[in-house]
């Protein structure tokens, strides 16, 4: 039996970036499959800019960025950040003791 390998896939948000913010992850002519194999997103409806792009990370949305004592479990002990990211949610591992793997800020919390 043959194993495939694990790929993740960026989230729809992550595949949100504008036109003007894509920052090139393939190469002329790549295929949505191996976009998305590669982690990366894929949009071949605007011309003049990269198909296959690199998503962004929540954290730098901001949608992240709150006091690491008001994040709201996400995930389970030992989630990993893909893991986590296909959730959607936010992960951030630089405290330890607090939520690694927690809920992005919604309208109501601003």
């Amino acid at each position: 039996m043959t194993s495939l390998p694990f790929v993740v896939h960026a989230t729809k948000y992550q595949c949100a970036v504008s036109p003007q913010q894509r920052k090139d992850c393939g190469y002329p002519g790549i295929r949505a499959e191996t976009c998305h194999q590669r982690g990366c997103c894929f949009d071949a409806s605007i011309t003049d800019v990269p198909w296959c792009f690199t998503p962004f990370s929540k954290l730098a949305t901001g949608e992240c960025a709150m006091d690491v004592y008001k994040r709201r479990e996400c995930g389970f002990p030992g989630i990993s950040e893909e893991q986590c990211e296909e959730r959607g949610c936010c992960f951030d591992s630089n405290y330890p003791g607090v939520r690694w793997c927690f809920h992005p800020l919604t309208r109501k919390d601003y």
